[in-house]
């Protein structure tokens, strides 16, 4: 199933943008599809080095992705423009991995006084730019990233326990290397489905891609 909103989302905030679009034909009907990658210049840097969220919201190596769907205009109409937009980054309360000379650096997840105000502070921002949030926590549920989703899943119940936000968050876990383990991508549909309502609520638009170009 293929999920689309008709609104195009250009910030202002990005330090690189990587662009990419092609040309298709779906039942003799030519269609473009583009990929923009943004990413945020706050906070950037290396893998493990830079984690978590600092005091301002602003969260490690922020990415914001949005797909385009173009149908080409036809004789009496103008073209339509189609766009996804989906974000990531660090999960946002302080974190930070314990370099050494271990393969695997251990994780730490620091309480401090003002976690949850940084917290707050990224997910005020991300709900004024892209409105109600569903976030979706993909570590693993065992192991040393158990830490991460237990501490973010604190937050999010945190969030939501206060009146003063904008929305309550959405919120789904998917264990995403167990679930998909040798190569079952298949189970990602179920997913799909649990955030489905979300999709729908929101103002996307379901269906293949011949009921869009009709």
């Amino acid at each position: 199933m293929l999920f689309l909103l008709s609104t195009l989302c250009v910030l202002i905030w990005s330090l690189a943008i990587a662009f990419d679009i092609q040309t298709s034909t779906i039942s003799n009907q030519k269609i473009q599809f583009g990929l923009i990658s943004r990413r945020s210049r706050y906070r950037s840097g290396t893998r493990y080095n830079t984690r978590g969220v600092d005091s301002q919201g602003n969260v490690g190596n922020f990415n914001e992705t949005e797909q385009l769907l173009v149908v080409p205009a036809s004789t009496t109409e103008s073209a339509t423009i189609f766009s996804f937009v989906q974000t990531r980054g660090s999960a946002p309360f302080h974190w930070a991995e314990i370099i050494n000379l271990v393969f695997v650096p251990g994780l730490l997840v620091m309480d401090k006084p003002d976690s949850p105000n940084a917290f707050a502070l990224h997910l005020d921002t991300q709900q004024s730019i892209y409105g109600e949030q569903m976030l979706v926590n993909l570590v693993k549920a065992r192991g040393r990233e158990k830490i991460i989703k237990e501490a973010y899943e604190k937050r999010v119940e945190e969030y939501n326990s206060e009146e003063k936000h904008l929305n309550k968050l959405g919120y789904e876990f998917f264990d995403l290397h167990t679930e998909c383990s040798n190569n079952k991508w298949e189970r990602i549909g179920s997913l799909i489905e649990r955030v489905e309502p979300y999709l729908l609520k929101n103002g996307l638009v379901p269906g293949g891609v011949q009921e869009i170009c009709v």
